[in-house]
């Protein structure tokens, strides 16, 4: 979920949080807007910094959780940093199921489709950066495949119509 946070001074922030009591970023914790302030702010103890928008991370965001799940009939866990389990969370929630079930049913249709994984927990990261750099495809994929579940028009694997598609009563 991404919230947005103003400030009294101003400010703006974007914030991607669905952790109950997460602590929102402090005034001081926002990018600059303007040149002179940008300049200032990637000033850290007499060194020049990257990048405050990496720097600024909320700590809690990279700390590792390891959880839980059923893979294959097995119980075994996966380590994942937190922001990682917060978007599979996400993707879940739009898959209409628990973040358990979401990881099971990728772990076997990946197995069915490729075979042995190496390195699940991995794969669970690159899922995580091709769902935040695709959510538009994932959206029209996702309603395609419900509006097939209801007899709705025939879509391609992006979402869009086929031609000489009808529906029939």
């Amino acid at each position: 979920m991404i919230r947005q946070i103003r400030y009294s001074n101003g400010g703006m922030a974007f914030v991607r949080s669905s952790r109950p009591g997460a602590v929102p970023p402090t005034p001081g914790d926002l990018l600059p807007t303007t040149v002179p302030d940008m300049i200032a702010a990637t000033q850290l103890g007499g060194e020049t910094t990257m990048c405050n928008l990496f720097i600024s991370q909320d700590p809690a965001t990279y700390d590792a959780e390891t959880r839980p799940v059923r893979l294959h009939g097995h119980v075994t866990s996966i380590r994942l940093e937190s922001a990682f389990w917060d978007i599979l969370e996400e993707i879940a929630g739009t898959e209409g199921m628990s973040v358990a079930r979401f990881v099971s049913v990728l772990h076997d249709e990946i197995l069915a489709a490729r075979g042995e994984m190496a390195n699940f927990a991995s794969f669970l990261r690159v899922t995580c950066l091709h769902y935040l750099r695709n959510t538009e495809l994932h959206a029209r994929q996702l309603a395609a495949k419900r509006g097939a579940a209801q007899g709705a028009v025939p879509s391609d694997k992006n979402g869009a119509v086929e031609e000489n598609s009808a529906v029939v009563a």
